[in-house]
């Protein structure tokens, strides 16, 4: 088995449906880049676990509501976590998966910074 073969057999459940209005970019983020969120969802958990140990020692005290802002602050303002995150899954992608990024590279990293945060955020619970 080569590389490709290895990741892909890795992630093969899809999210959301595929219906005929479905763009590609839906498509890409359904089957290629969710499911990696999902698979690499432990190293996220870690990643962020220590962005609050060296940012946020008060994480713990602060309310809900200014959780979730720190959260979605960390995704949109701190460029540097940011593309340590996104760099964990473009670790992930296949060569064709790789050119698809590319063609299209900021669309597709809003889109995961805005579903890491939103799944940071489901699992505050953990923190």
């Amino acid at each position: 088995m080569n590389r490709n073969d290895i990741l892909k057999s890795i992630r093969t459940e899809t999210f959301g449906t595929t219906k005929f209005d479905t763009t590609a970019t839906e498509y890409f983020q359904n089957t290629v880049l969710r499911p990696i969120l999902k698979f690499q969802n432990d190293i996220f958990l870690l990643l962020f676990k220590q962005y609050i140990f060296k940012y946020a020692k008060d994480f713990d005290n602060m309310k809900l509501e200014r959780k979730i802002e720190f959260v979605q602050n960390c995704f949109q303002k701190d460029m540097k976590f940011r593309n340590l995150n996104t760099g964990i899954v473009l670790g992930m992608l296949i060569d064709g998966e790789l050119k698809i990024y590319f063609e299209n590279k900021s669309e597709f990293n809003k889109r995961i910074a805005n579903m890491l945060s939103e799944r940071i955020i489901s699992q505050l619970q953990f923190f």
